[in-house]
């Protein structure tokens, strides 16, 4: 969900393309190097995957794998490095109340990014079952078990 808005506030602000991060949490401070090779060739056909059902606006999505013990730090030092002007991050929908036990690292860099950042809600979170069943993009995204 948050792919699509972003391609589509780049599309109304007259870009052609913009970066997607994605990062891999990775606590281990030492790895292999065939490893990361393997992962690195897994990333690429995982986000091919997972762009090819949304409809990008015509822009085109370039991928970047980056690997962090803190999501949040990694976000806000690869937009810093790479001049980003909007940062776009999923968020789950959390209350409050969770969001101040569990934290939330879309809240993180939403206090400490210089840039704004925009947070979409995923589709259905903190919706009834028959509402997410009745919605007519649900019906719209091709899953045979709603046609």
């Amino acid at each position: 969900d948050a792919l699509q808005v972003a391609t589509a506030v780049a599309e109304s602000a007259g870009l052609d393309e913009l970066d997607a991060l994605h990062v891999r949490f990775n606590p281990a401070s030492v790895t292999f190097g065939e490893y990361a090779d393997i992962e690195m060739a897994n990333e690429h056909e995982a986000f091919a995957l997972f762009v090819a059902p949304i409809d990008l606006h015509g822009i085109w999505v370039k991928p970047i794998f980056e690997e962090g013990s803190e999501v949040s730090t990694t976000v806000l030092r690869v937009a810093e490095e790479r001049g980003s002007d909007l940062i776009v991050m999923g968020t789950r929908g959390r209350s409050a109340a969770s969001a101040v036990l569990l934290g939330s690292e879309t809240e993180h860099v939403i206090v400490a990014s210089p840039v704004p950042v925009l947070a979409v809600k995923h589709f259905g979170s903190h919706r009834r079952f028959l509402e997410v069943l009745l919605d007519p993009r649900v019906r719209g995204r091709g899953d045979q078990r709603f046609t």
